[in-house]
């Protein structure tokens, strides 16, 4: 695995078109599926840089070792969190678009291919994501039509942690927000991306394939009931943004209203109906009770 990735040719090492940045921590277990989806990469102008995210899992440890070894690109970095750890990765980054990659995951073999040709060809193209299959705990698919500022404010869409950008906007935007340590990190550099620099591009395939494991930091959000924290530290880094698009929070609320309100009148209906039933077979019965008398 890690030959074919070393064979990448010299210029290509010296001056990447591609960086791909893997943060990791204590997820040293994961590390050759995820590099070993970049080395069956149709795309071969790239770099592999991975930041340690204060790792304290032996195995890791050793891990990060063995492929700083073998020519991968090891970093460490001095701040907590994979914000902090993906700003590291990025500011020795080489190339000129940047590929976020979790340990933990791993993308198609034409993903960095066909997300290179789209920033390569179309300049107002600040993200490219995909669709997304899991795997790990459950095999699920996540399919969205449409990825958008107020589809994302409303979570009516994702856009998943593995994308492409360039490097020169991760700079307009300052980077990923380090002070997000709980969780949505991603998607608050998302939605920075999108209102400052330019469109997304979203692939309908399913280009990332996303691990689901009990011990996630998504999984960990809701069993510690840190989500609404999280989300909450979003909405303040964003408020313009929000209030921006309020008319859409305005529709997402009545259309959920409308749903809520249909479900219960559906759920009633379900349990006032057989009662409704029975209390017409009583009365017909009486009535022909008192028919014969």
């Amino acid at each position: 695995m890690l030959d074919n990735l070393s064979n990448t040719p010299s210029e290509a090492r010296h001056m990447p078109k591609v960086s791909v940045i893997i943060p990791c921590h204590d997820d040293g277990a994961y590390l050759d599926d995820a590099l070993g989806s970049l080395a069956a990469q149709t795309y071969r102008n790239f770099e592999i840089i991975v930041t340690n995210d204060h790792s304290t899992d032996p195995f890791t440890i050793k891990k990060l070792s063995e492929l700083q070894r073998q020519g991968i690109i090891v970093l460490d970095s001095s701040e907590r969190g994979p914000s902090a750890a993906r700003n590291v990765g990025i500011r020795q980054a080489s190339g000129e678009y940047i590929f976020t990659l979790d340990a933990d995951d791993m993308i198609d073999a034409r993903y960095l291919e066909e997300a290179a040709r789209v920033l390569d060809a179309q300049r107002d193209v600040s993200l490219c994501c995909s669709n997304v299959q899991t795997f790990g705990l459950a095999a699920r698919t996540w399919l969205f039509d449409e990825i958008s500022i107020p589809k994302m404010l409303t979570y009516e869409c994702i856009v998943s942690s593995a994308c492409m950008f360039r490097k020169e906007d991760w700079k307009t935007v300052g980077g990923f927000d380090e002070s997000l340590l709980i969780g949505y990190e991603d998607f608050s550099f998302w939605l920075s991306l999108l209102d400052k620099c330019g469109k997304p591009h979203h692939f309908t395939e399913c280009y990332h394939h996303y691990r689901l494991k009990p011990k996630s930091r998504s999984a960990q959000l809701f069993r510690n009931n840190t989500e609404e924290t999280a989300a909450f530290a979003v909405f303040n880094a964003h408020q313009d943004l929000y209030s921006r698009n309020v008319k859409y929070f305005f529709t997402a609320f009545r259309k959920l209203h409308d749903e809520k309100s249909k479900r219960e009148c559906l759920l009633s209906w379900r349990f006032t109906l057989p009662l409704l039933r029975l209390e017409w077979n009583v009365r017909q019965a009486f009535k022909r009770i008192l028919g014969r008398a």
